[in-house]
């Protein structure tokens, strides 16, 4: 076996990651450049496009599936503790422009006491390809793409794919219904939040107020997943109370927490009625407990 500790891509600090991941295993791709399916011991990753054929002028949407084995996770756009998020890049043809990535709502994870947000078992992310109406058609173009993502057991194993994806350009096309597979993954991505949400900070306890209107009848747990991976202690308690429509969530904030003007990310709903969670983004500015 070979071990290379330089080839670990983590955002934390080094002892997080040792601890969290162990050796390092380095692996092959599992499929050649130019694949739509890369496959290694422990996933399966796919590029697929929701329509094989698009008219200039429109977007088209894309998704990059992973399928984990049993007990591995991946990471989201801000991974907690350690590791490091999925990344994608794009090699498009002139007059096709990607947008950001769109981030499923994450789950959170511990390891010898080290906190991870991200995926397990499975993980869509979707990206809209915007085709420029200069776009010559009809014709073909080719979607190619890099990804690159780091999974984690009891070790941890950075992994990579080349991607390609043929796709007709014809104005003459007809629009056809969403498919089933990217309407679930554009309802895993968490919404704006419908209702007001503030920030207040009290020595070290961040409170997140979110209501009224909150209309889910009862939660089983409620999560913050901060976009700033310095805010809160990923790792710690967050208790919450949910009462007539509003709720009130409890964080721990970290050392640095005070030069930090705002609280945004994503509020994870786990309703007692569906296996589902229901995903919030909002932003905040952070008040003191004077309310200045």
């Amino acid at each position: 076996m070979h071990v290379d500790s330089s080839a670990l891509r983590c955002s934390r600090l080094l002892p997080l990651c040792a601890a969290l991941c162990g050796p390092l295993l380095l692996q092959p791709r599992g499929a050649d450049a130019g694949d739509a399916v890369v496959q290694t011991p422990q996933t399966r990753a796919e590029l697929s496009a929701e329509h094989s054929v698009a008219a200039p002028g429109e977007s088209l949407w894309v998704a990059l599936s992973i399928d984990l084995k049993p007990k591995w996770h991946t990471y989201w756009r801000t991974p907690g503790d350690a590791g490091e998020p999925i990344v994608i890049t794009w090699k498009l043809p002139d007059g096709v422009v990607a947008g950001p990535i769109q981030w499923p709502t994450p789950e959170r994870f511990s390891f010898s006491g080290i906190t991870g947000f991200g995926y397990t078992r499975h993980v869509t992310l979707l990206t809209e390809l915007k085709i420029a109406s200069s776009v010559a058609a009809p014709t073909e173009i080719l979607l190619r793409a890099d990804g690159a993502w780091l999974i984690c057991a009891e070790i941890c194993v950075p992994e990579d794919g080349s991607f390609s994806l043929p796709i007709k350009i014809d104005p003459a096309h007809r629009k056809i219904a969403a498919d089933a597979a990217f309407t679930a993954a554009r309802d895993a991505v968490p919404r704006p939040a419908p209702w007001p949400v503030k920030a207040t900070r009290s020595g070290n306890t961040l409170t997140i107020t979110a209501g009224p209107g909150i209309a889910e009848p009862a939660l089983t747990s409620v999560l913050f997943f901060p976009y700033d991976a310095d805010l809160i202690a990923n790792g710690a308690k967050q208790d919450f109370r949910f009462q007539d429509g509003t709720l009130e969530l409890k964080l721990e904030l970290t050392s640095d927490a005070a030069k930090r003007g705002e609280a945004a990310g994503v509020l994870r709903f786990d309703p007692a009625n569906s296996p589902l969670p229901a995903g919030y983004t909002f932003t905040a500015p952070i008040l003191s407990d004077t309310g200045n």
